[in-house]
């Protein structure tokens, strides 16, 4: 499932202080669905798509934003009764995740064309929440 997701972070109004709380996408192994503003499911084509995009990865030794991570996108995967994530922030190129998976940060989403691949993927399947435009060739 692909999803477009609020702000994790909340700010709590507490006189004197400045005190951000994390929303959890998943908890506990389960979604909050609060959070979710769109969603696809995916089809077996568009599975095979996804699977593609992550497998062939081209990294390069750029160094994106260091600043920002504001994800507002994410791949959920769902395996024996538990959710696991990819969070993504397509405005800075940056990229969290369940810690089960593993992910290899020196190939996963490691260059631009990996990040606009990706992109064009959730544009693809009619994403438009937070999400920035892409050069199309």
């Amino acid at each position: 499932m692909l999803v477009s997701h609020e702000d994790l972070n909340l700010k709590l109004d507490i006189p004197g202080k400045d005190e951000y709380v994390k929303r959890n996408l998943i908890d506990d192994f389960k979604i909050n669905y609060y959070l979710i503003k769109e969603k696809s499911i995916l089809n077996s084509e568009e599975k095979g798509k996804l699977i593609d995009i992550i497998s062939n990865q081209n990294p390069d030794s750029e160094d994106f934003g260091k600043y920002c991570f504001y994800p507002y996108h994410a791949i959920l995967l769902f395996q024996v009764n538990r959710w696991y994530y990819i969070d993504l922030s397509f405005g800075c190129k940056k990229y969290g995740s369940s810690k089960e998976l593993k992910l290899d940060k020196k190939t996963f989403l490691a260059s631009k064309e990996d990040w606009n691949v990706m992109q064009e993927f959730f544009l693809e399947l009619n994403f438009k929440y937070n999400l920035p435009e892409v050069k199309r060739k």
